[in-house]
């Protein structure tokens, strides 16, 4: 067995050092799946909700949730 340097890819995971640990991303991942689907020339839509939100079973639906359908 040898060393082969530091992780870089992992099961298609990207690794990242950083100060605090390591960065895991999945970037090439999705842009993967985007170019099965052609979709990878779509206009970025923003979502519904903000960063970080709860959802819970007893939250209410969107208001005019077709606004965020293709």
């Amino acid at each position: 067995m040898k060393d082969l340097g530091p992780l870089h890819h992992f099961l298609e995971i990207e690794i990242l050092p950083t100060i605090d640990g390591l960065r895991l991303s999945e970037t090439h991942y999705a842009i993967t799946i985007l170019e099965r689907a052609n979709k990878i020339d779509c206009k970025p839509m923003s979502t519904p909700l903000q960063a970080k939100t709860k959802i819970g079973s007893n939250d209410t639906p969107l208001d005019d949730p077709s606004y965020y359908r293709g």
